[in-house]
């Protein structure tokens, strides 16, 4: 029997909240808007009944949906299979070597990873002032209206939040051939109200922020001498919820669901002396030339990334790189050599565990020599979820999870945070490395605060080397939390005034 039949289900009845009858309501009645919900409130079950209704009632045919890879094939797929109202809905997934096959096949919805819209939309290639420019033929174009989509659903919305992208010029020749434009989001303003611009055009082509960029932040923002920092102007951020307030339906999970109550739990970690000379010099110089102003943007993240390394015990040796005083053989990599440095947060780690005394813990990793210390410390067959692993190893290591047969996992937040369903087994989770990207951060938490989690609270423990580059990350992730909440409540306000009038 093979594994996708040992975890199957048949389908069941799905029941709305309130609060997910509001949410189809209210994209059933608008053609172009956004579900700013918080992760485990349904918007993927919302958005699919919504779908359902409207070819039901002959008003759209053929649905283009655009998901990180993995939400693909675990959150879509899925979902569809999971509901009898959904169930009979023909899906193709637009990936892999067979995606000419899948997008000839008839269908219902076509889902498609963003790396591949280049491919489905295929455009023609020029330049303009030495950028790239990509444009449409008369003879592009109409082969893609015969394509025939007439929605478009964007998941994840933030994923289009950069401006400046391939993909963010790829889909501005397409957006106005869609009569309906839904996006969905957990985390709208990760890192700041100026992700709003992107995740908003593609939504109403510049309608309630403006078409341009520069318009936007000369509008509502002041940037520092470098220009690269910007800062919302004194009053102008109720102005920018006021201009998205109908283009979008907020909600927070805690003010509709009894979800776990999350624990931090910050456990300092000394770097060896060694290891904390070393670590001095190499922030002493990063610092020296940020101050001189002659570092560029790149060279500060890389010379940051070594010192998160640093603190996080171990480093991979690039060409431009020398160490000293370290007598240890490098560590061979198919891909990069790499050096151990210290192993004080795999103690920090296995002391945790040892006192779990079973239960299962997730454990966050940044670095790929993270992933090779973690096995060398608990075991060459550690389950992890990152780079290398498929689909189908995949879901058979979230069933077995989700199963409570997994004391250990560890997992890449660019790989787990988003589209999985973590809470049917686990309470703690454990950043062995913190991330910078806060969206990350929180939506990998909220893989296990989610709707049933049978427990009350959710431990999250950050292991974190004392006066280093880490503790700057975690408080610039409560700066971010604060950005993000403060969007919600702001919207949420804005919507109580209007109720009182």
């Amino acid at each position: 029997m093979s594994n996708e039949l040992t975890y199957y289900r048949p389908p069941q009845k799905a029941v709305l909240h309130a609060y997910q009858k509001k949410a189809l309501k209210f994209l059933l009645d608008n053609q172009s808007v956004g579900l700013f919900m918080k992760p485990g409130l349904g918007k993927t079950l919302v958005t699919l009944l919504a779908l359902k209704k409207l070819m039901a009632e002959g008003q759209i045919y053929k649905t283009l949906i655009i998901a990180p890879p993995w939400v693909c094939h675990n959150v879509w797929a899925q979902e569809i299979k999971k509901w009898t109202q959904t169930f009979d809905l023909r899906i193709e997934i637009i990936t892999g070597t067979k995606k000419e096959q899948a997008l000839e096949r008839e269908a219902d919805i076509y889902i498609i990873n963003p790396e591949s819209l280049k491919w489905l939309i295929k455009p023609s290639e020029g330049s303009k002032n030495g950028k790239k420019k990509y444009f449409f033929t008369k003879e592009q174009q109409r082969r893609w209206l015969d394509l025939g989509f007439d929605t478009l659903v964007i998941d994840e919305l933030s994923a289009f939040k950069a401006h400046n992208t391939l993909r963010f010029d790829l889909m501005k020749l397409i957006l106005d051939t869609f009569t309906r434009r839904w996006g969905l989001t957990g985390s709208p303003a990760s890192n700041g109200l100026l992700d709003l611009f992107g995740e908003c055009y593609m939504l109403d082509s510049g309608q309630a922020l403006g078409k341009y960029i520069t318009h936007y932040r000369m509008n509502y923002f002041d940037s520092d001498y470098s220009g690269y920092n910007w800062t919302v102007k004194p009053g102008k951020e109720k102005e920018i919820y006021e201009a998205i307030k109908p283009l979008v339906f907020q909600l927070q999970a805690r003010d509709y669901l009894e979800l776990p109550v999350v624990v931090n739990n910050v456990v300092n970690i000394e770097l060896p002396p060694k290891v904390r000379k070393l670590y001095d010099e190499f922030e002493e110089n990063l610092i020296a030339e940020i101050d001189s102003k002659l570092i560029v943007a790149g060279t500060a993240a890389i010379k940051s990334s070594r010192c998160r390394q640093i603190a996080s015990g171990g480093i991979y040796m690039e060409p431009d790189l020398t160490i000293t005083g370290f007598q240890i053989e490098q560590k061979k990599n198919k891909k990069k050599d790499w050096m151990p440095l210290h192993d004080a947060k795999g103690e920090a780690l296995e002391a945790l565990v040892n006192e779990l005394n079973g239960e299962p813990l997730l454990v966050a990793y940044e670095f790929n020599h993270d992933l090779e210390r973690l096995k060398e410390r608990f075991g060459k067959d550690l389950p992890y979820i990152g780079g290398g692993v498929n689909v189908k190893e995949g879901q058979k290591i979230v069933a077995d999870w989700n199963a409570g047969k997994l004391p250990l996992l560890a997992g890449q937040p660019q790989s787990m945070a988003l589209g999985l369903n973590l809470q049917g087994c686990g309470q703690h989770i454990c950043w062995y490395t913190l991330t910078w990207n806060y969206q990350n951060y929180d939506q990998l938490i909220q893989r296990l605060v989610r709707q049933g989690n049978k427990h009350s609270h959710v431990f999250v423990h950050h292991l974190i080397a004392e006066n280093t580059v880490e503790s700057l990350v975690i408080e610039a992730l409560k700066n971010k939390e604060y950005c993000q909440e403060s969007l919600f409540d702001g919207l949420k306000k804005l919507a109580q005034q209007r109720k009182r009038k």
